[in-house]
């Protein structure tokens, strides 16, 4: 049998630990939202594809 001030501080320690992930949970979607708005907002540029340009590199990239 657990003692009573045992039991409370574990009560109390279950309760900070879920505090804890609640507040981690809101940090976590309010990143995600702020990392999601701005790779709408502003999208990578295509990247444009590079030709060989002289002999050589026809021939090597071949």
């Amino acid at each position: 049998m657990v003692n009573k001030s045992c039991k409370g501080f574990l009560n109390l320690v279950i309760a900070a630990i879920k505090i804890e992930l609640f507040i981690l949970l809101i940090l976590g979607m309010l990143i995600l939202g702020y990392t999601v708005a701005v790779s709408l907002s502003d999208p990578a540029p295509p990247v444009p594809e590079k030709s060989p340009e002289t002999e050589d590199e026809k021939y090597f990239y071949a």
